[in-house]
C-alpha cells in the first residue's frame, strides 16, 4: 500500500502541474488581449501563479519557449524587465534557495566571474557607447547559467508535455486569426501589430515539435489533426521562408524516424 501511495503523488503532481500549465497560458492569453503593456502588476500575478512550477522548472522553461516563438506579441514574453524570463530566474533561484544541493558550484561561479568580466571590459573598451546592451548580454549570461544548473529536461515533459501545449498554442493562434486577423496584403496574422514572416515562422516551429511528436512519440489522430492547422495557418501567412524552414525539416526527421 505504502509503495501504491508513494507512486500516486508523482503522479498527482504532474495530474495538477499539466492542468496549471494550461491555466496559465489561458491567463497569458488573456491578459494579452486585455493589456496594451506589462506592468508590475501583471508581473506580480504571472510571478505568483509560476511559484508551482518551482519543482517543475522543465515545463516552465517549455512555457517560455513556445511565448517566445512570437514574443513581441505575448504581453511578457518580450525581453522587458517585466517579463517571463526574468520571472523564470526568479523561480530558478527560488529552487535553488529551497533546494541547497543544487546550488552554484565554484567552478560555476567561477566561469560566471570570468564571462561578466570579459563582457563588462569589452564594451567598456568599445566606441560604441550602449549599455544597454551590455545589460542584454549580462542577462542572457545569467539566465543561461541558471538553466544549465537547476532545469533537467525528462522524457514525459519533451515527449508529452511540449506537444500538448504546442497544440493548445496553434489552436489559440487559429481561434485569434478567426477573431481578429490582420492582412498586410501579403499574409494573414494574429495583429496588425505583428508581422506576417514573423507569425509564419513562429507557427513554423510550433509544427515541428507536432512532427517530432508524430514520428518519434507515435502522436495519435488528434496530433495530426493539429500537424495539417498548422499547415493550414502557415499558408495563410503567406510566409514563404517558414514554410521552406518547416518542409525542409521534416523530409529530414522523416528520413531519421525511417
Amino acid at each position: 500500500m505504502i509503495n501504491k501511495n508513494n507512486q500516486s503523488q508523482p503522479l498527482l503532481s504532474n495530474l495538477f502541474i499539466d492542468l496549471w500549465s494550461l491555466f496559465y497560458l489561458f491567463m497569458v492569453y488573456a491578459f494579452t488581449m486585455i493589456f496594451d503593456e506589462a506592468n508590475i502588476i501583471v508581473f506580480a500575478i504571472y510571478f505568483i501563479c509560476a511559484i508551482p512550477f518551482v519543482f517543475f522548472l522543465d515545463k516552465f522553461l517549455c512555457i517560455c519557449f513556445i511565448l517566445s516563438t512570437m514574443s513581441y506579441f505575448f504581453l511578457g514574453g518580450d525581453e522587458g524587465i517585466w517579463s517571463l524570463y526574468t520571472i523564470l530566474a526568479m523561480i530558478m533561484l527560488l529552487r535553488m534557495f529551497l533546494l541547497p544541493k543544487n546550488s552554484l558550484q565554484v567552478k560555476s561561479v567561477l566561469c560566471l566571474v570570468w564571462v561578466v568580466s570579459a563582457v563588462i571590459v569589452s564594451y567598456l573598451y568599445s566606441k560604441y557607447a550602449y549599455t544597454m546592451g551590455m545589460f542584454a548580454m549580462l542577462y542572457n549570461i545569467v539566465i543561461t547559467l541558471l538553466v544549465s544548473i537547476t532545469v533537467k529536461l525528462n522524457w514525459q515533459t519533451v515527449s508529452s508535455f511540449l506537444p500538448r501545449i504546442t497544440s493548445l498554442q496553434i489552436i489559440a493562434y487559429a481561434v485569434l486569426l478567426l477573431i481578429g486577423g490582420h492582412y498586410d496584403g501579403y499574409g494573414y496574422s494574429v495583429s496588425e501589430d505583428i508581422n506576417h514572416n514573423t507569425f509564419g515562422a513562429s507557427v513554423a516551429v510550433l509544427s515541428m515539435i507536432i512532427v517530432i511528436k508524430i514520428m518519434f512519440y507515435k502522436g495519435n489522430l488528434v496530433y495530426k489533426f493539429i500537424w495539417i492547422l498548422s499547415l493550414v495557418l502557415l499558408m495563410l501567412s503567406g510566409s514563404r521562408n517558414a514554410l521552406m524552414a518547416l518542409i525542409i525539416l521534416a523530409v529530414i526527421v522523416f528520413m531519421i524516424a525511417k
